[in-house]
């Protein structure tokens, strides 16, 4: 027999009624028939019975793991990384499929196909193994997720900006606009009358190109160019003539 030059072997002990096979990675190493045995005792008799157990060694220093061989794959290989199919596991021993490299991942260096073999590590049976590489981004993604990086950082400050300036508008007190305020109109004749006592309305009239009112700003603290700080009365301008009084040259 041929022994398989992989690095890692897979053992496979099969008992039938008459007689026991070995298998390596899948390959038999040799098929023990109980009615050809040259042993002195009857082997034949003595194996051909129901077996219970099967007892490794404790000297056994060559191998990681024991189990039972399955009849079924349950899914791709953990190590196995960025490979996927379409199949639906479980799938039964012998089963053949398609592999493929999942999303983020590409250039499959290994078979597209690969059988489903309880014989062999993993469970699989392949020439070479799947094997896919994960993608990187290329200049032209690098760029754009730079850009869009600098966009959004941009647009950012604009906001922070306006809502800065926008902020400081709300809280800056209002200014004082200086609004001109004229003095009251002086009053006709015929209006002081129904106003005023016989005896004020038979005070010589100064006339009204005699009369100069006062101009005032609506500021606090302001003061006319007549020395009021409020705005008179026009009986107080009537009565102060020689204050108001403009002489005709």
């Amino acid at each position: 027999f041929t022994m398989p030059d992989t690095k890692i072997k897979v053992w496979t002990f099969t008992k039938t009624e008459t007689s026991v096979q070995l298998l390596c990675n899948g390959i038999e190493i040799f098929d023990y028939v109980f009615a050809r045995s040259s042993l002195p005792v009857d082997c034949e008799k003595k194996w051909t019975g129901m077996m219970n157990k099967l007892t490794f060694g404790t000297g056994d220093s060559a191998s990681n793991s024991y189990r039972h061989r399955p009849n079924v794959c349950e899914r791709l290989p953990e190590d196995w990384i960025g490979v996927r199919t379409e199949t639906k596991f479980p799938i039964n021993h012998g089963t053949t499929i398609t592999v493929s490299c999942q999303d983020g991942y590409s250039g499959n260096t290994g078979d597209d196909v690969v059988t489903c073999n309880t014989y062999f590590f993993r469970d699989f049976k392949y020439n070479k193994r799947p094997k896919c590489r994960k993608q990187k981004l290329s200049t032209g993604g690098i760029v754009g997720i730079a850009a869009a990086v600098i966009l959004v950082v941009i647009l950012s400050g604009i906001c922070f900006h306006r809502k800065r300036k926008r902020r400081q508008a709300l809280c800056q007190p209002a200014r004082e606009v200086p609004i001109p305020i004229v003095a009251p109109q002086q009053p006709t004749y015929n209006e002081r009358e129904r106003t005023t006592t016989r005896a004020e309305a038979s005070v010589p009239d100064l006339g009204s190109g005699n009369i100069s009112p006062p101009t005032y700003l609506s500021i606090k603290g302001a003061v006319s160019d007549r020395g009021e700080d409020k705005v008179p009365s026009y009986d107080e301008v009537m009565a102060d003539g020689n204050k108001y009084h403009k002489p005709k040259y």
